[in-house]
């Protein structure tokens, strides 16, 4: 008996410390993973997830090509010659939007954006980097100024978008998009206190 209780704790051991931390992803929304280091190499284990990383090079966006897809694997390895193996799960509802591998999640507030009006990003700072998703919401910088960024549906859609937005000094901000004709946010202040 003694053998058998043993075994199981050795076995339940060496499944704790070989698990692998668990991303939430889906196909309306992107997830944002910011690492302490350049990022080297990165490799999803599917070609139904998309990566896209971002300009400053620690930072990288992930979302699915299609709904339900299939768990699979994310592979980075970094400058500082650290690897990271973390599993993606498919879930209709995202936990966070954004996280910082060394500090953890980032605040996601809502914002409501519509089709007859602009939403404006402004940050106090240029905004090097941003990215949206779904596909129906459309994105670019103001005109001639570098730290705002506008954000507008196409068309209506039900499910929440987000937007990621990467300051010049690598602060990252996420926001959950979610339509709203008839009472769209007009601007959004980023600061230092949210990264």
């Amino acid at each position: 008996m003694k053998r058998i209780y043993f075994c199981l704790c050795m076995l339940v051991m060496y499944a704790v410390a070989h698990a692998h931390p668990i991303f939430y992803i889906n196909h309306t929304q992107q997830l944002a993973l910011q690492f302490p280091a350049e990022i080297k190499y990165v490799d999803v284990g599917s070609a139904t997830i998309e990566v896209h990383q971002l300009s400053d090079a620690r930072s990288l966006t992930l979302r699915a090509r299609q709904e339900n897809c299939a768990n699979s694997t994310l592979s980075v390895v970094t400058a500082n010659g650290k690897y990271y193996l973390y599993t993606l799960a498919y879930a209709q509802e995202l936990p966070f939007l954004g996280y910082q591998i060394d500090k953890g999640p980032l605040p996601s507030p809502f914002v409501g954006i519509g089709q007859a009006k602009t939403t404006h990003f402004i940050a106090p700072y240029p905004i090097a980097d941003w990215s949206v998703a779904p596909d129906t919401i459309l994105s670019a910088y103001a005109d001639g100024i570098q730290n705002m960024v506008r954000v507008k549906a196409s068309r209506p859609y039900k499910s929440q978008g987000s937007v990621v937005l990467l300051g010049a000094g690598g602060n990252m901000f996420t926001y959950r998009l979610c339509y709203n004709d008839t009472l769209p946010q007009l601007s959004v202040q980023l600061g230092d206190s949210l990264s």
